[in-house]
């Protein structure tokens, strides 16, 4: 054999050794890129790089300590510790990733303090955002991806609908149906806790509703007429929960629906609206009076919605105040 026939062997032989070990371990797991965006209503934790197959696992610890643990599976977490930019008020104090069995990666967040959040992805992202706790403030915050839907969208007022809370085996939801798409502000408030879900250009085709539910981490949940206009009609939306949990919350055209899963289940990271069952008659229901230039929130500690006249309370619990939009700051 001459050298040529030698060496063309030899390279044949490298290429197929080269591909049968490629075969045998794979390609390597997607790198992700992680970013931190905080404003005052909430953060979001942007996971670039990483869409889950159908399911997202995530819970706090036990105990005291603020850590949330995600589940991300089988991916190729970054080397360096994720950096974490300024906040006000603070809430993520540090952020690492985990690895686990069977290759799977989880994150954990320690956080200031345990808060209501949820799990959702945009194309090539999955987004965790945390829902802030606004405590003292007299602004009304609209968080800056709400505000630019708004900007995108003419203000027109639409029949908001309302289902009835259904509580299954694994989880509690919670839908109701807009001619049109809705768009919402979330913020949480405390003492006691709440998840407040403001509909924007919604109207209540009905009066107040308000339904104490007892299951899945939900007391009761309260809605009402916030504001009429000028410039927003704002639907209020109010979930007493028994401590921060997770949450879901999917809002398309014609309907939306807010889920609330089991702290052991695992939820879809983009669950699909559930077509709203007809409310109860509800013994705790109290028709708003006639509409009035002022408007107050509807988070008393009665088992009633009553309209009052603004007192100087935190957001959320009296007259709107001038709206201010947050900015997000990009690391």
């Amino acid at each position: 054999m001459n050298k040529s026939n030698t060496r063309l062997t030899a390279l044949l032989i490298g290429i197929a050794l080269a591909t049968v070990g490629f075969s045998q371990t794979g390609p390597s797991p997607a790198q992700v890129k992680m970013t931190l965006l905080p404003t005052r209503v909430n953060v979001r934790v942007v996971l670039d790089g990483i869409v889950p197959a159908s399911t997202t696992a995530a819970a706090y610890a036990a105990g005291n300590e603020a850590v949330l643990t995600v589940d991300l599976g089988s991916i190729q977490a970054p080397a360096d510790a994720p950096m974490i930019p300024a906040d006000e008020p603070p809430l993520v104090r540090a952020a690492r990733f985990v690895p686990g069995t069977g290759g799977r990666v989880s994150l954990a967040l320690t956080l200031q303090e345990k808060v209501p959040f949820r799990i959702f992805t945009e194309g090539t992202k999955t987004v965790i955002e945390l829902i802030k706790v606004q405590r003292g403030s007299g602004e009304y915050l609209i968080a800056p991806e709400t505000k630019a839907e708004l900007d995108r969208t003419g203000r027109a007022s639409r029949t908001l609908t309302l289902g009835a809370p259904n509580s299954r085996n694994d989880r509690l939801d919670f839908s109701a149906q807009m001619d049109g798409k809705a768009i919402v502000n979330i913020f949480a408030l405390d003492a006691p806790l709440r998840l407040v879900v403001d509909v924007f250009d919604a109207v209540l085709e009905r009066a107040s509703f308000n339904v104490p539910v007892g299951s899945h981490g939900v007391d009761r949940i309260k809605v009402g007429q916030f504001k009429d206009g000028d410039p927003y009609a704002i639907t209020r939306l109010v979930f007493e929960l028994k401590e921060p949990r997770m949450f879901a919350l999917s809002a398309g055209t014609g309907s939306f629906n807010v889920m609330f899963p089991d702290a052991a289940a695992v939820i879809a990271a983009s669950p699909t609206p559930a077509a709203p069952k007809p409310a109860p008659k509800l013994e705790s229901v109290t028709p708003l009076p006639a509409k009035t230039e002022t408007k107050a929130a509807i988070l008393p500690a009665e088992k009633k919605i009553e309209v009052k006249q603004p007192e100087a309370k935190p957001a959320g619990n009296g007259d709107a105040p001038p709206v201010k939009t947050e900015t997000k700051t990009e690391t």
